[in-house]
């Protein structure tokens, strides 16, 4: 989801902020895919929630400016929260040293994205 909503970020963006996160977050997502498919390659995505499921479809009909570029920012934190969530409770219980390793490197990225968009925040309300 934060892939595909970012592209459509890299599209509809206008904060100049705003468009390069959906970069980092574009490149961070399409390597974090390479790096889980070597290590598992019959491994197919997760279910997409349907909450953010539907956020794809909100930010596709929207049309580009400050409401877009707030909606995204908003979005991105709820899913960096849910996502940072979903690694610490796989760290209490993990037992797989390389993903409890893959774990520990995402999380440290996730914490930092939450920083970030905080400040992205504050520039897009």
């Amino acid at each position: 989801i934060s892939l595909q909503t970012s592209d459509i970020a890299l599209e509809k963006a206008r904060n100049d902020r705003v468009k390069q996160f959906a970069k980092f977050e574009h490149d961070e997502q399409t390597t974090i895919a390479e790096v889980l498919k070597s290590m598992h390659p019959d491994m197919a995505p997760p279910p997409a929630d349907p909450k953010m499921a539907g956020m794809v479809e909100k930010l596709r009909g929207m049309q580009p400016g400050a409401a877009f570029d707030r909606d995204y920012v908003m979005g991105q934190i709820e899913a960096h929260q849910a996502l940072l969530d979903a690694q610490e409770d796989y760290l209490r219980k993990g037992q797989n040293r390389e993903h409890v390793n893959v774990t520990k490197l995402a999380r440290g990225m996730i914490q930092e994205h939450l920083v970030h968009l905080g400040e992205l925040r504050k520039a897009v309300t």
